[in-house]
């Protein structure tokens, strides 16, 4: 089974990130240690990173026995959803906000490849992830 872990190494605790500090914040610098930190309820399998210094973040995983994909994005400047500085969720509670729940496979995959937009996520390797997805769930 491949879910993501979040690294005991993240200093970052409490819910509110206007707490922490900036080298706080950026010692999990990246979605895939990010999203298992703040959102622990939720059981993922693969996030990825689709942009450099702007782009889009797609992940798949499971909540409450359903299927979930996350959409979400940053941007690169100061007031536009830059890392750090407010582009990144706060809470469980946001990123389910950013996410679609689904309770089959079969509407998970329509849902994961209707996804239009000119930075796309790697169908292949989130169509796998909801293979384990489903096997987990079973």
């Amino acid at each position: 089974m491949s879910k993501l872990e979040h690294k005991e190494s993240c200093p970052i605790q409490g819910e509110n990130i206007n707490d922490w500090s900036r080298n706080d914040i950026c010692s999990c610098s990246n979605f895939q240690e990010w999203l298992p930190h703040i959102a622990k309820d939720i059981f993922w399998f693969n996030i990825q990173d689709v942009g450099s210094y702007q782009g889009s973040i797609y992940a798949i995983g499971t909540f409450e026995k359903q299927f979930l994909i996350y959409e979400g994005y940053y941007g690169s400047c100061s007031g536009c959803g830059a890392w750090g500085e407010g582009g990144e969720p706060e809470s469980q509670e946001e990123v389910l906000k950013s996410c679609t729940l689904l309770k089959t496979k079969e509407d998970a995959i329509r849902h994961l490849l209707k996804l239009d937009r000119w930075d796309k996520p790697d169908t292949d390797v989130m169509l796998k992830a909801l293979d384990e997805v489903e096997s987990f769930l079973k």
